[in-house]
């Protein structure tokens, strides 16, 4: 079959070949197989007409596992969304790294076939960046997510639904990367837009309103939290149900906010549905840790410590608590470890602020305010302190940090982004 140099052309425009690309032309060239060898020259020819022109996406290599996956040139739209369909299912079952690997394919193939501004192509830039956000790589999910945002304002306009979309995929990879005033400033631009295509009581308004909420909780604004919390509360019962997942989330949200402001019977209150409705739809280990982390922090503001580490101690135990998502177990482990502290308890405490440290490590890419929280508690267990402006970037730290006993931060329980208070050494 005869190979258009314009179409791998496309792959390589605007992008200077690097020297392991350089060294597989050249193996190409001297392939046995005669159309390797005219694949390779063709290479060899359009790398000498590169010009300095840059597409919105760089093209992305091929991952080993996904060559079976079929393509026919012939029928793009159902090829697109036979793949489409595969990396959806990969992800349902868990295998995030082979979905990633089949949207990759499916992007390149789009910008070949489709264009960069294509709709469809946009669509599955998309699908990638939230691909690396489930994998975690939080860096690179912004990255892409941001050159999704700019070209569908570009191309859809900067009020269109897509838009947004894109633009609450932006503010969840930026909280994770500790960026939470822009996360919330683009959320809430989100929810603007979103409430404006939709309405007022639609269940894309009430995601939108709980994203902002739980950025709202991140830079110390409770009251607001609450209100966005209780508007998508009353939205997710009237669409999902009573007793859904989604409604038990938006719960949990509001139950962190609620104690923020002071409200712990609210909050207790709200913590209890959300249990109960975990309980009746057979929630994962990670719903339930979540939850209860919640109530830890509940009893622990009431200064209830031996409650709260019986509390904390008995979801560790469980056997399925290996099951638990790192940044959950992290957050488990440090509030025990406060909690051993402030009891006298310093062995303990340091180990359990030991086992946080490696949790958020394994969650967490790069620097976050959990871990240096966790470095700060490690400091205390053995009678160390340091000044607060000294030890943390005035960047990262939250709305009133000095003086108060938890800090609410962002994590990812499902592929739903929840507050989680971390506890902080007194």
């Amino acid at each position: 079959m005869e190979i258009d140099p314009t179409d791998v052309r496309r792959y390589l425009l605007g992008h200077p070949l690097t020297d392991m690309v350089r060294a597989a032309i050249e193996e190409t060239i001297d392939d046995p197989n005669s159309q390797v060898r005219v694949l390779g020259h063709q290479l060899a020819r359009i790398s000498r007409l590169m010009t300095n022109d840059e597409m919105p996406f760089d093209p992305l290599p091929q991952r080993t596992g996904v060559d079976e996956l079929t393509f026919d040139s012939q029928n793009l739209k159902q090829s697109f969304r036979e793949m489409a369909l595969r990396a959806r299912e990969l992800q349902r079952s868990g295998d995030n790294d082979s979905a990633l690997a089949v949207r990759r394919k499916l992007l390149n193939l789009a910008i070949v076939h489709l264009g960069e501004d294509d709709r469809d192509t946009l669509t599955y830039a998309n699908a990638v960046a939230k691909s690396y956000y489930e994998l975690r790589d939080f860096d690179q999910a912004a990255v892409l997510f941001e050159k999704v945002v700019d070209c569908r304002t570009r191309i859809m306009g900067a009020n269109h639904s897509d838009t947004a979309f894109s633009l609450t995929g932006l503010a969840r990879s930026l909280e994770m990367l500790s960026e939470y005033r822009e996360a919330t400033e683009l959320n809430e631009k989100a929810l603007e837009i979103i409430e404006a295509t939709f309405g007022s009581d639609h269940p894309e308004t009430g995601t939108a309103l709980n994203d902002l909420g739980c950025s709202l909780t991140t830079i110390g604004n409770y009251q607001k939290a609450a209100i966005c919390f209780q508007r998508s509360l009353a939205i997710s019962i009237e669409f999902d149900g009573p007793d859904n997942r989604n409604t038990a989330t938006v719960l949990g949200n509001l139950a962190g906010a609620q104690r923020q402001v002071g409200d712990l019977q609210s909050a207790q209150q709200s913590l209890v549905r959300a249990l109960d409705i975990f309980k009746g739809i057979g929630g994962s280990p990670s719903d339930f840790a979540w939850v209860e982390s919640q109530l830890l922090s509940v009893l622990y503001e009431q200064e209830e410590d031996e409650k709260a580490r019986e509390l904390g101690e008995s979801a560790l135990d469980r056997p399925e608590s290996n099951e638990i998502e790192p940044f959950t177990r992290g957050g488990l482990f440090n509030m025990l470890g406060v909690i051993f502290m402030n009891s006298g308890r310093r062995v303990e405490s340091q180990q359990m602020f030991k086992n946080a440290a490696g949790e958020f490590e394994t969650a967490l890419s790069g620097e976050h305010i959990c871990k240096t929280i966790v470095r700060w508690n490690s400091l205390a267990a053995i009678g160390e302190k340091a000044n607060w402006q000294e030890y943390f970037e005035p960047a990262a730290i939250p709305a009133g940090l000095p003086g108060k006993r938890s800090v609410s931060v962002q994590i990812a329980i499902e592929g739903k982004l929840v507050p989680m208070e971390i506890g902080l050494a007194s």
